[in-house]
């Protein structure tokens, strides 16, 4: 009886120090996070360092941290407007990001992101295997070159890309769209095939978006609000997103969609999955 307690006494505070050493590792990653967004012009995050200094230690308490109660890991990162006081732009760096192993959702929106360091790139967080959220929405990463290294994270579900700025202050426009297969560089091998969600709004696409769409097969939401998209959509274009939910189209020129042959389909309930149209 005294052993099998000894050995309950051991597992038990042996995954107590696992999780310690976790907790650790974390903490130290996330003041090195920090000292990299804000080694221009500072940052919100000014406020890890000052907790670390004081002596709270507990990185699962931080302002926009959160972690599984479980474990004791890094789940969610919300650093939204994080780099909200610098006011000039930053270089991507993957590598900071990889210590939170168990990372789920990350929020790096509005930050000022103006590409990512050598070997630093998206596809880097592939690694990050239970990434399921990533949201890079207004910062001003260049279109479409940012795209091709997003598809190797092949965990995402939804990825948040409205508003991307693109070099120049305002929203970036795509000329080269027009008349091209797969305008935004997503092909027959890219790894988002498990993405259900996808917030494209407030750009300039045109129509051919939903051909450049079609090697998704798990998107389910889609929101295009807010672009160029005039006239009718061709089922032939829309077949591929046999699972689509939920289209949102408000703030375009649409007017139907249509077959081949220029028929008018009704009923889209009844043609495909799609639930629910936004006009």
């Amino acid at each position: 009886m005294f052993t099998s307690f000894w050995n309950l006494f051991v597992r038990i505070t042996g995954s107590a120090t696992v999780s310690d050493m976790y907790s650790e590792e974390e903490r130290i990653a996330l003041l090195e996070l920090q000292a990299n967004m804000m080694s221009s012009n500072g940052g919100l995050l000014a406020l890890w360092a000052a907790y670390n200094e004081t002596g709270f230690l507990d990185c699962c308490s931080w302002h926009w941290v959160k972690c599984n109660l479980a474990t004791g890991r890094v789940i969610e990162l919300n650093l939204r407007a994080a780099r909200q006081a610098a006011g000039d732009g930053w270089s991507f760096n993957a590598s900071l990001f990889l210590p939170f192993k168990s990372l789920e959702v990350l929020i790096l929106s509005e930050n000022y992101i103006i590409g990512w360091n050598k070997n630093e790139g998206f596809d880097k967080l592939s690694h990050l295997t239970n990434l399921k959220v990533l949201d890079l929405q207004l910062n001003y990463l260049l279109f479409p070159n940012v795209l091709p290294p997003l598809c190797w994270i092949s965990s995402l579900e939804v990825l948040g890309f409205n508003r991307i700025l693109g070099t120049q202050m305002g929203s970036i426009k795509f000329p080269l769209l027009k008349n091209r297969s797969a305008p935004i560089g997503l092909g027959t091998h890219t790894g988002l095939r498990n993405l259900e969600r996808l917030d494209l709004s407030t750009n300039d696409f045109n129509s051919t978006i939903f051909s450049s769409l079609k090697h998704l097969p798990s998107l389910k939401h889609l929101d295009l609000e807010n672009n160029n998209i005039d006239g009718n959509i061709e089922m032939n274009d829309m077949i591929a997103l046999s699972n689509l939910e939920f289209l949102d189209l408000r703030m375009n020129n649409f007017e139907g969609f249509v077959t081949t042959k220029g028929t008018w389909i009704n009923n889209f309930k009844e043609t495909w999955s799609l639930q629910a149209v936004i006009v």
